[in-house]
């Protein structure tokens, strides 16, 4: 009896379905297609198949035996069981291949039918089972998109997992996740094929070629990841007397079964090279270990650190600033922000502290706190009172931040110096010492981000500063993390930018308010953890004599200079705590000028 090829909603009854197939489907339906065991109807369709010989998929390649392997089923008269539950939908005969026991793909056996390959259930990958066979005798799988072309490797000898689709890469993983602990030390490699579909409406063959491209380093990346080798399977033979491919597997089982042997015997050969060239590059990072330290020992005897422009600190800190990643820490009010300032304008002036030449460095000042203008201002203001003191006139000649910012240089003397100052900055430090301003928005990433550019372009990586560190922004906005766990990621991402660029990384750090009267510690850092672990050195400014009997953090602040009463003269000590690049425990001490951003090293002869 022939069945209507459009029967109306609801209103057909096949004559011709086994009773005990109608009875278990209506079964199966009515408690629910999505989590339910197939199993039992898997066995009775399969028992259908073996009575129509398999003839669909014998039509494409396919033995009986695979089939059996597979439990491939067959129902003359099959219909969604969501339809089936609702009353709608119509009958058409279909191929059943389970793809677990809660669910399998109904695959249209007429080539005219338009819903031809509907899912069942959850999604599931097709034949996982291959993975663990595959470990047991060495050969690789094949990571195909349908079930169909799974079984057509499988056919000729092959492994291979379907995924059903290219958007259940993530079911597969998943899968391989759970799976992978018993595959005990050997995985085996996989070999990815795509179908080469034609484009669909709209669509053009860079596209289509793009998508595929997506497909593959989606799933090589994630298989990387997880320490499995993995390749691109080579394209597949022209058909004979055509100018276009197969557009999948099974398509060319079809075309010859012959020639399917021949491009997996292709592809088993160029993965034997591609299994070598990975152990190879992979082993070769550890086994070259000796290798790489000579090479790195030679890469550093060509760096020099990097000075700070203060002869003690530098010596305090075994020459410079190493390639690493630093902190220096204050409590408010020590200057911290001043001194890094001074230190890069330093780094990225041309002139020594001795007046001779030396080579200046690019900086990269990332002002979280600070306007550019204003960190501009403090170096000019600093500049005006250097000046001032070469010329040996007073100190109140000099312009402080406020006075710059607001353009009022009044006078002769007063302004020359400011005048002095711009020239001097705008042809020394103006071309090398680039600020980016933030306020608590700027976080690790963009710093990696901005700097992997500046280094593109400028062809070396600059010296970074970070002012401050407890004000970057969370690596996560949406993970709720506490205070601390973000400063423990932005430590230890500032640590990896240090040595990804090889380059100093100096970041700002505030203190514990248990540090404001004590000698300072390692623990002094606020929201320490990953701090002081991760920090090639940790620099503390602390006011000289803080800690003893009769310490009095007023008087220390509010002291003037002894030649200058109306000068406020702050004495500052910079504390070495850690260094990985020298000594621990070295001390410099400075005379800091606030009002001026100026700090200087302590000379016997004292100040001004």
């Amino acid at each position: 009896m022939q069945e209507p090829k459009n029967p109306q909603k609801g209103t057909y009854k096949p004559l011709f379905v086994p009773k005990a197939l109608e009875e278990a489907q209506a079964a199966k339906t009515a408690q629910g297609a999505q989590n339910d065991d197939f199993t039992p109807l898997y066995t009775k369709w399969a028992e259908e198949n073996e009575r129509n010989g398999g003839k669909y998929l014998q039509g494409r390649g396919i033995s009986i035996e695979t089939q059996r392997r597979f439990k491939v089923g067959f129902v003359p008269s099959w219909k969604h069981p969501k339809n089936e539950a609702e009353g709608g939908g119509s009958f058409s005969p279909r191929c059943i291949i389970p793809t677990s026991k809660e669910s399998y793909l109904a695959r249209a056996t007429d080539p005219a039918e338009t819903w031809r390959a509907p899912k069942v259930g959850h999604a599931h990958t097709f034949n996982m089972k291959a993975v663990s066979r595959a470990a047991k005798d060495t050969r690789p799988v094949y990571i195909v998109e349908g079930e169909i072309d799974a079984m057509s490797l499988e056919e000729i000898g092959a492994h291979a997992v379907g995924l059903g689709s290219k958007s259940y890469i993530k079911v597969f993983f998943k899968a391989l996740d759970a799976l992978a602990p018993s595959l005990g030390h050997v995985y085996p490699s996989f070999i990815i094929c795509p179908d080469y579909d034609p484009p669909k409406q709209g669509q053009t063959e860079e596209t289509k070629a793009a998508e595929r491209e997506k497909f593959i380093a989606e799933l090589g990346e994630g298989l990387s990841k997880r320490g499995f080798v993995a390749m691109p399977a080579v394209p597949f033979p022209k058909i004979e007397g055509a100018t276009t491919q197969p557009k999948d597997v099974n398509a060319l089982l079809v075309e010859s079964r012959e020639r399917l042997e021949v491009w997996e015997s292709d592809n088993a050969a160029l993965l034997a090279d591609f299994e070598r060239d990975a152990q190879e590059e992979f082993l070769g990072a550890f086994k070259g270990g000796f290798k790489t330290f000579l090479e790195h020992l030679a890469e550093n005897a060509n760096f020099k650190p990097i000075e700070t422009g203060f002869p003690g600190l530098d010596e305090a800190l075994g020459g410079g600033f190493y390639r690493g990643f630093y902190v220096l820490g204050a409590v408010p009010s020590l200057g911290k922000t001043t001194l890094a300032l001074q230190i890069a304008d330093y780094m990225a002036g041309s002139r020594a502290t001795n007046g001779q030449p030396k080579e200046p460095q690019d900086v990269l000042f990332f002002a979280l706190e600070m306007s550019r203008d204003e960190m501009i201002a403090k170096s000019l203001s600093r500049f005006t009172a250097l000046e001032a003191l070469n010329r040996n006139w007073v100190i109140t000649t000099a312009s402080t931040k406020n006075q710059i910012l607001r353009g009022g240089n009044e006078g002769k003397s007063r302004g020359a110096l400011v005048l002095k100052a711009m020239a001097d900055y705008e042809q020394d430090q103006a071309g090398r010492l680039c600020f980016v301003e933030g306020v608590g928005d700027i976080s690790a990433a963009q710093i990696r981000g901005t700097l992997e550019k500046f280094t593109r372009l400028n062809k070396r990586p600059p010296v970074v500063f970070v002012d401050y560190m407890q004000i970057m922004a969370s690596p996560d906005v949406k993970s709720g993390l506490t205070d601390k766990q973000i400063v423990d990621k932005n430590v230890l991402e500032l640590k990896r930018i240090s040595r990804d660029f090889k380059t100093p990384v100096i970041a700002i750090s505030n203190l514990n308010r248990d540090a404001y009267n004590k000698e300072l510690t390692m623990a002094s850092f606020k929201e320490t953890g990953a701090i002081e672990y991760t920090a090639d050195g940790l620099i503390g400014l602390q006011f000289q004599g803080v800690g003893g009997k009769d310490f009095d953090e007023r008087e220390a602040k509010n002291r003037n200079a002894p030649d200058n009463p109306n000068l406020n003269e702050r004495e500052i000590e910079a504390v070495i705590l850690k260094n990985r690049n020298g000594r621990t425990g070295g001390r410099c001490n400075f005379y800091y000028y606030p009002a001026y951003d100026l700090f200087k090293e302590s000379e016997p002869e004292g100040a001004f």
